[in-house]
């Protein structure tokens, strides 16, 4: 990967990350107007309910395409120079094996 693509990718996690918490945020705030609305407006209670379902939904497909870009960029090396794509690799990668013979025992 070229330091450009890097930096272009470390701006398409960042931006998936904030887009995902506006959709979350935009449908809590919808599921809320929709419970208000029942008791004021309840005409528009199902409309507000519907949106909140739809902006959720959104919201999760934005997650999978955050999480997407993030498993595949953990097979680059070079994008390990972004911090939260390093922070998952670290986590995906197994134990060595010989690191988990060599920890000690615990005696109960």
């Amino acid at each position: 990967m070229y330091a450009r693509e890097v930096d272009e990718a470390a701006t398409r996690l960042r931006s998936l990350r904030r887009q995902a918490l506006e959709q979350f945020c935009a449908a809590t705030l919808s599921f809320g107007l929709a419970l208000a609305a029942t008791q004021a407006h309840p005409q528009l209670a199902i409309p507000f309910l519907l949106g909140g379902v739809v902006v959720g939904a959104l919201g999760l497909r934005t997650e999978w395409l955050h999480w997407d870009l993030l498993d595949r960029l953990a097979d680059q090396a070079d994008a390990h120079a972004i911090p939260e794509v390093l922070a998952y690799a670290s986590r995906a990668t197994p134990e060595d094996p010989v690191q988990v013979v060599r920890r000690p025992r615990r005696v109960r």
